[in-house]
């Protein structure tokens, strides 16, 4: 703000309630609360009106814009329409909105203007008579710290911004509840620039201004990214509408926001988003009765675990299915929002109440015959609403963190890949409990997930696995299985040596395959002891009493007390480099039976080299393993002798 003054862009000045409006961004766009408003300022009459206890009030000018200068009033003109007579409509000489002290603001205003708070209309005569300084805030007005209209301009998202540092004032604070905090987390979204749309970022700056639900603020901003109607966030917008209707702003709990975030139905074609989003309406509509210490009771966990049960799957299922046929023919109809949102709202209250076993206790304090009784009565509103119009509808359907669409909240395949975050279409798997084979994931249905097996010699594998078994694959993070090029193998092979053609040519080179994970098959078949493999590498003198088990040694009949170490090539077939040496890549199989080679000491001139040797006849496209090394009675392993 400092800076902002010195470049001249913000200023001291003094302006009266009737020179200001509620800036659209307060509060996520939920402005003020008629109900809030209310109640502060009799709390505030109550004590006195002070005009030291105002706390930095800031306010930026209305817009040069027309348009956007018209859609502030517009905005605040909705807000008094919606506020049951406490908040006052424009009076047309505004030059400002307010960023903070807005619900100060909004009580004087209403004052001035002779608003009606509740069942009672104060007498603004007979407050001015106390002789605080109510009289001076009216007719004078107090300091404020005004930014020009030109910051706006140049930053949209510097009023919502500022609106999270100053959301108290005057002393008698008014904390942001967890709707106000979902609503400012959709807001930021909302200002992100496309490309570059990030709900974790919009969930840590709604935290950095310290709300009391900080501490469990994960839950709420899982919510809005869930369950808030996607991007548009129309559902959490429609809360928002429903919950500042009703009466004051409450508190939903902890306890109530971590449950409705993540109470899994185990419900394969839908995570209950409009359920959720009724229970929030329920939760933030309680009657006064269900409201101790700012937190409403109204739904708590013994209500979540009801409707967990078995028994009430098919109930649950339907409120789901008749509050999304709501939501649709309310979508496809000419009503205004705020028609549409007191249809849909009663409807959910009541459908959730019924659920609950708790229509007596709320507003309404009524009990319906069903759930059929209560949709069929929305629709005859919705009808006499539009005119006599038929009301018919249809049935509804983390990188940077998205946000989901409802489409995605009523959508199997979504839900899967949701609750199954590792898993993606063309990606590949192994079976946990079987890891032999790897798979592809080439489609996702309705209720299973299709893979593909690629043997290397046989014809294709194919298998379906439910949605709730793909929590047994694990993913496989090395390249897909596949035979590397025989050119390639070709290339690298010590047969393209000259220097040692004629030696290997004497032993046999027969052809073999390998994979690029290093496993390596016959081409041909071959007969017993005539495939010979040797290591190949570079040679080192070691002392006799430095070998260590791993190591391959050969002997060598003219060094005392020393052998030659053998270290592998490497052998890179991606970058094509290295030497391919199929000795090195012969791994050991699970039995003597299954593995067709053998360790066995070949004698050349003064050396004794190891070697691996084929003990039996091998057919064609078999996988070349060495068999294991025996343990004797202690336990150690011991080399098979031949």
């Amino acid at each position: 703000m400092a800076i902002l003054k010195e470049v001249g862009l913000a200023y001291i000045a003094k302006l009266r309630p009737r020179d200001l409006l509620v800036h659209p961004c307060n509060r996520g766009g939920q402005m003020v609360n008629g109900f809030d408003v209310a109640a502060k300022g009799q709390a505030i009459c109550a004590v006195g009106w002070d005009i030291n206890k105002i706390r930095e009030p800031v306010c930026v000018e209305l817009p040069f814009d027309a348009v956007k200068k018209a859609e502030i009033i517009e905005a605040n003109t909705k807000l008094a329409d919606q506020s049951n007579g406490m908040l006052a409509k424009p009076f047309g000489k505004e030059r400002c909105c307010s960023i903070s002290a807005s619900h100060t603001t909004s009580f004087l205003r209403a004052l001035e203007a002779g608003c009606t708070f509740g069942t009672e209309q104060l007498s603004l005569e007979q407050l001015q008579a106390k002789g605080d300084d109510l009289g001076q805030l009216l007719q004078e007005g107090w300091d404020w710290t005004v930014i020009s209209a030109k910051v706006e301009e140049e930053i949209p998202s510097l009023p919502s911004l500022l609106q999270q540092a100053y959301n108290s004032d005057h002393g008698i604070l008014k904390p942001p509840t967890e709707l106000e905090v979902m609503m400012t987390i959709a807001q930021t979204y909302e200002l992100q620039p496309q490309g570059h749309k990030d709900l974790g970022k919009a969930v840590s700056q709604a935290a950095s201004s310290m709300p009391p639900c900080k501490s469990y603020i994960k839950s709420i901003g899982d919510f809005v990214g869930s369950f808030a109607g996607g991007e548009s966030f129309n559902l959490l917008k429609y809360l928002d509408f429903v919950g500042r209707s009703y009466g004051a702003s409450v508190l939903m709990g902890e306890d109530f926001c971590n449950l409705v975030a993540y109470t899994d139905w185990k419900m394969g074609s839908t995570t209950l988003p409009f359920l959720r989003v009724g229970l929030c309406a329920t939760q933030v509509t309680a009657p006064a009765a269900a409201v101790k210490d700012g937190i409403s009771r109204m739904v708590n966990k013994s209500d979540f675990d009801k409707l967990k049960q078995k028994k009430m799957n098919t109930e649950v299922f339907k409120a789901e299915q008749l509050m999304a046929v709501a939501w649709k023919t309310l979508e496809n109809s000419q009503l205004a929002f705020e028609k549409k949102a007191l249809l849909f709202g009663k409807l959910q209250l009541k459908l959730v109440l019924q659920l609950l076993g708790k229509e007596l206790k709320g507003r309404e304090g009524k009990q319906y015959q069903d759930m059929d009784a209560v949709s069929q009565m929305f629709e005859e509103e919705v009808r006499e609403s539009s005119g006599g119009a038929s009301a018919t509808g249809t049935s509804a359907e983390r990188p940077a963190e998205p946000v989901k669409s409802l489409e995605d909240a009523n959508d199997p395949k979504a839900i899967a890949l949701n609750a199954n975050k590792h898993i993606k279409l063309n990606k590949h798997y192994v079976f946990k409990k079987a890891e032999g084979k790897v798979w592809k994931l080439v489609s996702l249905k309705d209720t299973v997930a299709s893979l593909v097996h690629k043997p290397f010699f046989e014809p294709e594998e194919h298998q379906d696995v439910l949605h709730s078994e793909l929590k047994d694959l694990k993913e496989w993070k090395k390249d897909a299985p596949e035979l590397v090029n025989q050119t390639l193998v070709e290339k690298l092979s010590p047969s393209a040596s000259l220097t040692l053609t004629e030696e290997l040519h004497r032993l046999g080179d027969p052809k073999l395959l390998v994979s690029n994970h290093h496993q390596v098959f016959t081409s041909v078949k071959v007969n017993k002891g005539k495939l010979l493999l040797l290591p190949m590498g570079t040679l080192q003198l070691l002392p006799m009493d430095k070998i260590q088990k791993h190591h391959c040694i050969i002997r060598c009949t003219d060094l005392d007390k020393q052998v030659l170490l053998v270290q592998a090539f490497k052998c890179d077939f991606v970058k094509e480099t290295g030497l391919f040496c199929p000795y090195w890549m012969v791994k050991a199989g699970s039995n003597a039976d299954e593995s067709p080679l053998a360790k066995q000491i070949v004698k050349y001139a003064n050396l004794q080299i190891p070697a691996l040797v084929n003990k039996k006849q091998v057919e064609k496209h078999t996988l070349l393993q060495v068999e294991p090394e025996e343990e004797d009675a202690s336990g150690s392993k011991k080399k098979k002798t031949s």
